[in-house]
């Protein structure tokens, strides 16, 4: 508790220290340390960031979320996180409210037991302790607790002489979790590590906002040198809370528990405390950046447009239609340019705005419409595929990538780019096939979302199953409406099991490689289909609780609205697709429809789908809307084909 008689509960502490009780621990020991500042400064650490929690962020969930070595987002949770306080008596401790932290994760959709490292550790005949500052913040100690919320040694006292007291109880302890008084005192706790020992020295977090916190770590398999990585994350430099609880149980040689989501913590060499640096700015600018080039794109386009119609009137209208498609394929591979090279938000938003609008133009002059479309998408996912292939360095440094700072997804695709990348694909292959014989349509549609269903949802590249589900649907639609003879009730079946099979084929691939994909792992843990139920539960409760938002319940209802008319009226405002040649286009439209319904159902980002969706298919309305049958330049049939 804070605000003791500092003598009181000083020899207290040195005496539960010095009791016959605590005498050292035998075999390797693990210290958890939460230090004021950043620790890049500290030499003998592999350095990186850790990513505190997931979803909305709250101190005090850090360290629950390293107790129990697994995590769910906080919107997931039907109860909200009750106030917690650590209660000191006779040298041990209790959190106070911890019943109603073990029935908030009860009630959650998720298998995560609050306490579960330390009671883990405790059952394989270790000890774990806890050192703090009288008062000074003390949430860090329930990384201590066990599943009772119990703390079997606790050590309260002044700043003055902390490392030599949390030295002490460390000597004779298996795990120690201490919340220093300031950097100056890591020093001293990093001399008193034995080679077989593992310090892991994490930024303390702060009251809000959300902050990727500084860390730097030392121990068997971490150098001391280098930076930190994980399986978790697969970025240098870079380790989630759960990962923390991993290696401390690694370090001890006890066994990881399913219930624990997180990998063991490694070094890397090659980067430093710069690498570090620069990579937490990046991940710090990702949302404001992708907040600027929100406002910004749409100005540009808007501004061009207009210039469009006053130089050329109608045909500048038409242009303007066309340009504004393409330039929103481009966009996705513009965002991996400005990811690499790192510039400020104003200038990203420019750079993707006019970069855009000037290789839209080039695309429609150098292709006939309806063909246009196939040149940006298959640089687009060209682009992302090899970059994945690489690792995803450029992805998750991207705008338009998974925004590792949100700890939802720190490699391959997030939802947004899922949704972006499935249309893309459909809308480039009917581009495509509009060059092409019309008998090689479902074949070629077939055989594209076939593909790029492997680059999405493949663990060791897209990671993305529900991009598989969501491409599922919309290459089996396309496939059903370019069949010669049309949409038959067998093609209609197999279209709606071809998204199963497509997530069982995921799994089969992701096993035989090793790639670890979210399903996987989830399906190698679950003790059965109450599990997997759970699962369901909370992707479902994820994207319903995004509704709730500011203007998003009027957003999507908007959207909702325009897709319900675009199904009432889909022959009229096709009908510019109504020739054999343009069949293909009008099939991968059809297709993308399917794919934005099936995305919203199978991911828990529904809403945010939904919207990105529903722009995507007005966007290619207006491209349909601003060309010409048969291929010919727009201002050679105007009056004849125009499309009003």
């Amino acid at each position: 508790m804070r605000g003791r008689c500092g003598a009181l509960i000083a020899a207290a502490a040195l005496a539960a220290v010095a009791s016959p009780a605590a005498a050292a621990a035998p075999g390797p020991r693990a210290a958890v340390l939460f230090v004021p500042g950043p620790v890049l400064t500290q030499p003998g650490l592999s350095l990186g960031i850790t990513s505190p929690t997931l979803g909305g962020y709250k101190r005090p969930q850090f360290a629950i979320d390293i107790s129990q070595g697994a995590r769910i987002s906080t919107r997931a949770y039907t109860r909200r996180l009750a106030p917690l306080a650590l209660e000191v008596a006779g040298g041990r401790g209790q959190v106070a409210g911890w019943g109603s932290l073990v029935r908030r994760a009860q009630d959650a959709p998720g298998d995560i037991v609050p306490g579960l490292l330390a009671t883990t550790v405790a059952r394989a005949g270790g000890s774990v302790a806890y050192a703090g500052v009288a008062g000074a913040e003390d949430s860090e100690a329930f990384a201590a607790a066990d599943e009772a919320g119990r703390i079997g040694r606790v050590s309260i006292g002044p700043a003055a002489g902390f490392g030599a007291r949390a030295v002490g109880l460390w000597r004779s302890s298996s795990l120690l979790v201490a919340r220093l008084p300031s950097g100056s005192a890591l020093p001293e706790l990093l001399r008193a590590r034995r080679p077989q020992d593992l310090v892991v020295a994490v930024q303390a977090p702060p009251p809000k906002p959300l902050a990727l916190l500084y860390t730097g770590a030392v121990g068997p398999g971490i150098t001391g040198s280098g930076v930190i990585r994980s399986g978790t994350t697969r970025r240098d430099g870079y380790i989630a809370a759960p990962d923390i609880s991993a290696t401390v149980l690694h370090t001890l040689g006890i066994k990881v528990p399913k219930k624990m989501q997180g990998d063991r913590i490694e070094s890397r060499g090659g980067h430093g405390a710069a690498y570090v640096k620069d990579l937490k700015a990046r991940l710090d600018a990702i949302l404001p950046h992708r907040d600027q080039a929100v406002k910004i794109i749409p100005l540009c386009w808007v501004a061009g447009a207009l210039l469009l119609v006053l130089a050329r009137r109608r045909d500048g209208l038409r242009a303007a239609g066309r340009i504004a498609f393409l330039a929103a394929i481009w966009l996705p591979a513009l965002t991996l340019l400005t990811a690499a090279i790192k510039p400020s938000g104003v200038t990203e938003g420019l750079i993707l705005a006019l970069g855009s609008l000037g290789l839209g133009a080039l695309a429609d002059a150098l292709l006939p419409w309806p063909a246009a479309p196939l040149l940006p998408a298959a640089v687009s996912f060209g682009a992302f595929t090899v970059d994945l292939a690489l690792g995803s360095h450029l992805t998750g440094l991207s705008i338009a990538g998974p925004n590792p700072k949100g700890g939802s997804r720190f490699f391959g695709i997030g939802n947004e780019l899922e949704i972006i990348l499935a249309l893309t694909v459909l809308l480039g292959a009917g581009a495509a096939l509009t060059l092409l014989p019309e008998r090689a349509a479902p074949r070629a549609f077939a055989g594209a979302s076939l593909v790029a269903a492997v680059v999405i949802g493949a663990g060791r590249l897209g990671a993305d199953v529900g991009g598989v589900i969501t491409l599922g649907a919309g290459g089996a639609a396309a496939v059903v409406m370019s069949l010669p003879r049309g949409p038959t009730p067998r093609a209609v079946a197999l279209a709606v099991i071809v998204p199963l099979l497509a997530v069982g084929a995921l799994v089969l691939l992701d096993l035989a490689i090793g790639g670890g994909a979210h399903l996987t792992r989830t399906l190698s843990s679950s003790s059965g289909p109450g599990d997997l139920g759970k699962v369901l539960i909370r992707r479902w409760r994820l994207s319903t609780a995004g509704l709730s938002h500011g203007s998003t319940p009027f957003t999507i209802g908007i959207c909702i609205v325009l897709l319900v008319l675009g199904v009432i009226r889909r022959h009229e405002l096709l009908a510019p697709l109504a020739g054999q040649r343009e069949r293909p286009l009008r099939a991968a439209f059809v297709g993308s429809f399917f794919a934005v319904v099936a995305g919203a159902l199978a991911n828990d980002s529904g809403p945010m789908i939904v919207m990105i969706g529903t722009v995507s298919l007005l966007l290619t309305l207006g491209y349909v809307r601003s060309g010409t049958p048969t291929g010919a330049r727009p201002d050679a049939g105007l009056t004849s084909h125009g499309c009003a």
